[in-house]
């Protein structure tokens, strides 16, 4: 293509001069004809029958976050038109190999902190090229907890208690936004006792009667898969 038109090839002849011991110019004649666009063809690059857009790359790791000395094989599939075919010539480049460096397998290793990018493409494909976000520094895994209050050894009959219940971050010590669920058990009967949910993750626990067996609450998160378990003895008024 020449300045985004389409031309075909036709045919090239080459005429040597008579005095080509003096290294006289050749001759050389190319014939083009006027084509017309077709959609492989990439007018922004100048480039005919650009066939590279027609192939695609996942890799099993979208970025890659994690402390120095981590190391791992970025393992890609090659699609050609939503078929999968085969992906044994790539190429693989480091954007700063003091950060990370990364070998013809695919085989990568985080040396020092800060952030950089690790290229995939087919060998000489820069078009379908997928570019994977590499951060390299010190990561606290994070964890939740789930936190009652307050946590109640007993209640009188005819007291009552509010009990607050919610699951926090180890990072942030900050309140996540899910569902409690309170779920008693044990004490003599159902009549010992009345819990009324007013609001989300709010309870209020009431002693009616007494009761010889220990009442069991238990809260459960199914999000984060947590529990917690507090028995409360309802004990007389005096």
């Amino acid at each position: 293509m020449v300045n985004g038109i389409p031309y075909r090839f036709y045919s090239i002849n080459n005429y040597m001069q008579k005095d080509y011991v003096n290294k006289e110019t050749p001759m050389l004649f190319m014939d083009f004809y006027l084509d017309m666009l077709i959609d492989e063809d990439n007018v922004e690059d100048n480039l005919a029958d650009d066939y590279r857009a027609d192939y695609t790359i996942e890799c099993n790791v979208e970025q890659i976050t994690s402390p120095k000395g981590t190391t791992g094989t970025i393992v890609p599939k090659v699609y050609h038109k939503n078929q999968i075919v085969d992906g044994s010539r790539m190429e693989f480049f480091s954007s700063d190999e003091d950060i990370v460096t990364i070998n013809k397998n695919g085989e990568y290793k985080l040396l020092k902190d800060g952030t950089a990018n690790i290229t995939v493409q087919i060998l000489g494909n820069t078009v379908s090229a997928v570019t994977i976000p590499v951060t390299v520094e010190d990561v606290t895994p994070v964890s939740y907890s789930l936190i009652v209050t307050p946590n109640i050894k007993s209640l009188k009959q005819g007291r009552s208690k509010i009990i607050n219940a919610s699951v926090i971050d180890n990072i942030t010590n900050n309140e996540v936004i899910t569902d409690i669920v309170l779920t008693p058990s044990g004490a003599d009967s159902e009549a010992n006792y009345t819990i009324e949910q007013l609001d989300t993750n709010v309870w209020k626990l009431t002693n009616n009667l007494v009761s010889k067996e220990l009442l069991t609450l238990t809260f459960t998160n199914a999000e984060y898969d947590l529990e917690y378990v507090m028995q409360v003895d309802l004990r007389a008024m005096l």
